[in-house]
């Protein structure tokens, strides 16, 4: 799962994320590690399907509790306004945009 998303935030290609009755599209802007050891996204969110949008569509996701990650054909170019990198949410970047 984790080689999707680098491939992915590299890229610069929007993901599917498909969760128990719902799926978010997405734009990944960095993969890396929580403090507490376990992987996190930082993405972007374009279009939501049976959920309520973040107040400002950034979404912090843990991958190892969704039910599945597809990558898209659809890129993006644009950074997207909020864009932190180095999120303070991180204790270890391991790719970003």
């Amino acid at each position: 799962m984790s080689s999707i998303i680098e491939q992915a935030i590299a890229a610069k290609r929007k993901l599917k994320l498909y969760y128990i009755g719902y799926s978010r599209t997405v734009e990944p802007y960095a993969y890396g590690l929580c403090p507490d050891g376990l992987p996190l996204l930082l993405c972007f969110q374009t279009e939501v399907q049976g959920s309520v949008r973040t107040p400002n569509n950034w979404y912090l996701v843990r991958p190892h509790e969704q039910v599945m990650i597809k990558m898209l054909e659809d890129s993006f170019t644009r950074f997207q306004p909020g864009y932190i990198r180095n999120h303070p949410a991180f204790h270890t970047v391991l790719i970003q945009v």
